[in-house]
């Protein structure tokens, strides 16, 4: 996989596949969140505008019963206008809600861009902050290898110095100290006699 190097421990490896995982999961969650409110939108504007219309178109021929025309009949012509006339409000004003529905679709929009900026923002800082934890994380490994090292290297030093000094020591094993002072003693001696 692409971005997972040899070095990584198999549960590094394991936690970032999860993480990535998880990411892709809610990115899905979030469209499907989306396509779901875009659906009930859409239906909610068809049914207001289908209640818009059946109201315009109920006012029409209902009527108000305390309403008493001028006239006892309207004639097929003037019914025909008037019908007409109801038509083309009730076109306005279905033109104008689908209007105010594109409009508010428009400014929902661009709330969901928003979230989806802040939200791709927090992801590139989570990622950057794995990637610097990862990089302290070597960094504090190669430290305490250097120091293992530096101190293997003195306990060596020490030993071969340890090593010398016994190695002098079986040297002089079968003299003791009280055997050297004789001897030079006896040096000393004959010196004094010559």
């Amino acid at each position: 996989m692409p971005g997972i190097t040899d070095y990584q421990s198999k549960p590094e490896q394991y936690h970032l596949l999860t993480e990535r995982l998880n990411q892709i999961q809610l990115i899905k969650l979030m469209a499907l969140q989306k396509a779901q409110q875009f659906q009930q939108k859409q239906e909610k504007t068809r049914l207001n505008k289908k209640a818009l219309d059946t109201q315009v178109v109920n006012k029409v021929s209902m009527g108000s019963p305390d309403y008493q025309p001028d006239k006892p009949r309207l004639t097929r012509c003037e019914t025909a206008t008037r019908m007409a006339e109801s038509r083309e409000r009730a076109k306005k004003v279905s033109q104008e809600n689908l209007s105010v529905a594109t409009q508010r679709n428009k400014e929902e929009m661009q709330i969901r861009q928003l979230q989806l900026e802040k939200e791709r923002e927090i992801l590139q800082r989570t990622k950057t902050e794995l990637i610097q934890d990862k990089a302290n994380h070597f960094e504090r490994k190669r430290n305490i290898r250097k120091s293992l090292e530096d101190e293997w290297s003195r306990s060596v030093e020490l030993k071969h110095q340890r090593e010398e000094e016994e190695r002098l020591f079986l040297r002089s094993a079968g003299q003791l100290l009280v055997d050297k002072f004789e001897e030079c003693r006896r040096c000393s001696d004959q010196l004094w006699r010559n």
